[in-house]
């Protein structure tokens, strides 16, 4: 195999060279987990906050860049400042275009602080994505994926970060609408299912005595499901054309106390 020198390289094979090199420096990645917010196996989220708003960010190896939630910029109220457009390519073979970012986020954690930049998109699922660069910033890195740790490098010592736990199904409780708007006001809300409430209709056995005697005649006390049978006599209530209804002044009937005293009495 013949060993190529930088004076054998053409200039046109270090032209090509660096419009690759450019491309790929232009185009990101979002793995699946982020774009679909799954909650698998062999992810990290973390619990963070930004001044008094909590973000739920995923820990994301699959992902090339990091990424902050287009919705989050309202409630953080983070200068955002114009950059040089480039793709980013989604899981599911989509191309989106991202032109904004944030130089230097600051975020706390379990007592530590970081200032991550991070690219403006709108990732739906997650309020921040830290991708592959964020984690060669702080490596050398460890992960333990069953309990949801991660151990880095941050201002030149090793801190290890506990992610959420997954949980099971949760048993549904009632809420004060103050806690709620309190959780709203944090960002604290990641997801909302709405329930509804079975009824459960106590029943109760009827005595025996009753029990014989629906059972003698259960075809009237049967449930209804048609109209009643045609009678030979009906009832009506005959009405003349020209009646006009009768309008007469309200009576207002006063009773003495002699009175009131005599129907109280026969009432008794």
């Amino acid at each position: 195999m013949t060993e190529v020198t930088p004076e054998q390289l053409s200039e046109e094979v270090l032209n090509m060279i660096e419009i690759q090199d450019l491309a790929e420096a232009q185009q990101l990645s979002l793995s699946i987990h982020a774009l679909a917010g799954t909650d698998a196996g062999d992810t990290i989220r973390l619990r963070a906050m930004v001044g008094n708003q909590i973000l739920l960010i995923l820990i994301d190896s699959g992902s090339t860049g990091s990424f902050l939630n287009a919705a989050m910029l309202d409630r953080l109220k983070c200068p955002v400042q114009q950059t040089k457009p480039v793709t980013v390519k989604l899981a599911n073979n989509e191309e989106i275009h991202c032109d904004q970012w944030v130089p230097n986020l600051s975020w706390w954690i379990q007592g530590e602080t970081f200032h991550t930049p991070m690219r403006v998109l709108p990732l739906g699922a997650y309020d921040a994505i830290l991708g592959v660069d964020w984690l060669k910033k702080h490596g050398p890195v460890k992960g333990d994926w069953v309990q949801k740790t991660i151990r880095i490098t941050n201002m030149g010592k090793r801190v290890t970060l506990q992610g959420v736990q997954s949980v099971g199904a949760a048993t549904v409780r009632e809420l004060p609408v103050e806690q709620l708007v309190k959780w709203s006001k944090g960002n604290e809300i990641w997801a909302l299912a709405m329930v509804h409430k079975d009824e459960q209709v106590v029943t109760q056995s009827a005595p025996l005595e009753v029990q014989a005697l629906l059972s003698n005649f259960a075809d009237v006390f049967a449930e209804p499901n048609s109209l009643p049978p045609s009678r030979p006599y009906d009832h009506a209530i005959t009405l003349k054309p020209d009646a006009v209804p009768f309008n007469a002044r309200h009576i207002v009937i006063r009773l003495n106390t002699k009175l009131k005293s005599k129907i109280k009495y026969v009432g008794c």
